[in-house]
């Protein structure tokens, strides 16, 4: 015989273990146990072990009611109607079942099968990244755009929430709010796609060490729309030769430089408008270094 949980279970059961986990795992039930059998055998005393547990039950009901939040979250994405609950939009890295985008507020995608919700970063625009997977979770990526003028970076879902920082403290509304990029700087995917630091474009950028440097990325939003941007600002380079039409796209390339370790810049040019002698198209160089990417 087999029990299956009903929705209402599953949901619950998440929420407990986003809250808190240890109001599903057996750990505090079989401490009471055990506090219990030292009171039958003479080794403890009711009082104190009685008020031990009220204290320790009180300060998980406080901490549970602080962020029931997240429970609501859950339940409005699991028991919301077909036609509110969003659309297929991304794979997850651990079941390939398609996970559902729901707009919000707050902006999340949810996973029907293992009542699963994972709040995406708020203040941006989030779009698909067809066929771009996570190197290190398998999920599907998104694209997650901010700011005007608009920068563009690469999201993993799952990443992202194991990223981000502890936010209790912060209202609701607040939580998840995201102005920069939504992954750390030594993610894969950011580290893939950077080309240098914001010392190498701005002249007077005071850097304390290298650590305040931030890095320099290639923006992901495809299209004719080429240009870098900070992780950590909202310092945008477009090429002026990409305005001017002569550059036709940017992308990191697979090389570093030997002195900052960022990747090499790799610059496309149009074929009729190329700088580069004998009509080459391709330039690979040092954004912190060369000349000639320095010029656009």
């Amino acid at each position: 015989r087999r029990l299956k949980p009903t929705k209402l279970g599953l949901v619950l059961v998440q929420g407990y273990l986003q809250i808190d986990p240890e109001l599903v795992l057996p750990e505090v039930r079989a401490n009471i146990e055990r506090q219990c059998d030292k009171i039958a055998n003479g080794d403890a005393l009711r009082p104190p072990v009685v008020a031990t547990a009220l204290r320790l039950f009180a300060d998980r009901f406080a901490r549970f009611v602080s962020n029931i939040d997240k429970m609501d979250l859950l339940f409005a994405s699991s028991f919301a109607a077909l036609k509110d609950a969003g659309k297929p939009y991304t794979r997850d890295g651990f079941t390939r079942q398609y996970l559902t985008y729901i707009v919000g507020p707050p902006p999340r995608l949810y996973n029907k099968f293992t009542e699963t919700v994972y709040p995406l970063p708020a203040g941006g625009a989030h779009k698909q990244f067809e066929g771009q997977y996570c190197p290190r979770c398998h999920f599907e990526l998104l694209r997650y755009s901010v700011g005007n003028p608009a920068r563009t970076f690469p999201l993993c879902p799952n990443c992202y929430n194991d990223a981000a920082p502890d936010q209790e403290d912060q209202p609701p509304t607040k939580r998840h709010l995201c102005l920069h990029c939504p992954l750390p700087d030594d993610h894969p995917l950011v580290e893939a796609i950077t080309v240098g630091f914001e010392s190498d474009l701005v002249d007077d950028a005071v850097v304390v060490d290298d650590d305040d440097d931030a890095p320099v990325v290639v923006d992901v939003s495809g299209g004719n729309k080429q240009q870098l941007v900070s992780t950590r600002s909202a310092l945008v380079a477009t090429l002026s030769g990409a305005v001017k039409g002569v550059v036709h796209k940017l992308e990191a390339s697979k090389r570093r430089d030997d002195q900052t370790g960022a990747h090499l810049l790799q610059v496309t040019f149009h074929k009729d408008k190329s700088p580069l002698p004998d009509g080459a198209t391709l330039h690979v160089a040092s954004l912190a270094t060369d000349d000639l990417l320095q010029s656009l």
